[in-house]
């Protein structure tokens, strides 16, 4: 091979990668963006920074709040009331994005301790795992039929699989959680895993922030978490289970918003819904 034929060989393959970069850049822009966004939200987690979340997503939050949260007192355990508790302030940042919301609490560290992912449009379907996704060769890998292994202990699609389907690995009973008023609603169900799910409890929700499903037809108002009667029934055997509209809604309604949140925060204090408010977002693109 001659001097000349080496050079235009390489002068080509520089070419190509020159080119490869902003070619791959316009498909993650256009035809790929979907994808590309499902790598990004897999990559989030509670305990990173909020900066993190900021960076992988690309854009800072639309919304940003201080609230207020009643957190037990661990310097008071022996306080003689029994259960003491101080105001904490949390930062609640809401992420828009034309295909879904993203809304993280964080602390006075800026540390999140908990998020919520809600799709906007019925195409944009990530897979959720819990305790985290996997890597593609693990994700590939646990959907073969012949040598299968369990690389999770959830696996759905938000917006596509509905409750029961969802939590079908799942043992034991989860707490639920509901309400509805004129505009809006909200249908939650709670599960923690202990140390199989990294001690993180997982909230699966249909809400109105998000468009894709409706309200859920039969649902009834459940407002604490510490209160199940609404929604679950015990049997002389001391078995749970669903009260019938509990159990037609898990069957026939699709999950539109998943949440996660560490022990720092607790299931009982977060703040607000699950997902953004409706009336939060409803002037945004």
């Amino acid at each position: 091979m001659s001097a000349v034929e080496t050079a235009e060989i390489v002068g080509a393959a520089v070419a190509v990668i020159t080119l490869a970069g902003p070619v791959q850049n316009l498909f993650r822009r256009t035809l790929g963006r979907k994808w590309d966004l499902y790598e990004r939200l897999y990559r989030l987690g509670a305990g990173a920074q909020l900066n993190f979340f900021i960076a992988v997503i690309g854009e800072p939050p639309a919304l940003g709040d201080t609230v207020e949260v009643d957190m037990p007192d661990s310097g008071a355990a022996g306080a003689p009331d029994g259960d003491p508790s101080v105001k904490r302030r949390f930062l609640r940042s809401t992420f828009v994005d034309p295909l879904f919301y993203l809304v993280t609490i964080s602390d006075e560290d800026e540390a999140v301790l908990g998020f919520s992912i809600t799709t906007r449009r019925r195409r944009f379907a990530p897979t959720f795992y819990a305790p985290r996704a996997p890597s593609f060769r693990r994700r590939i890998a646990g959907r073969l039929p012949f040598g299968r292994q369990s690389y999770w202990l959830v696996r759905f699609r938000l917006g596509r699989t509905n409750f029961a389907r969802a939590a079908s690995n799942l043992e034991g009973t989860p707490r639920i959680q509901s309400s509805s008023g004129a505009r809006v609603w909200l249908d939650s169900e709670a599960w923690y895993l202990g140390s199989r799910g990294h001690d993180l409890t997982y909230v699966f929700t249909n809400t109105s922030a998000s468009p894709v499903g409706g309200l859920p037809e039969g649902l009834e108002p459940v407002p604490e978490w510490e209160d199940q009667e609404a929604a679950i029934q015990t049997d002389s055997n001391c078995e749970c289970t669903f009260k019938p509209w509990v159990a037609a809604i898990r069957t026939t309604t699709q999950i539109d918003t998943v949440t996660v949140v560490s022990s720092p925060l607790q299931l009982e204090r977060w703040p607000g819904a699950f997902g953004p408010h409706d009336d939060e977002v409803r002037q945004l693109p």
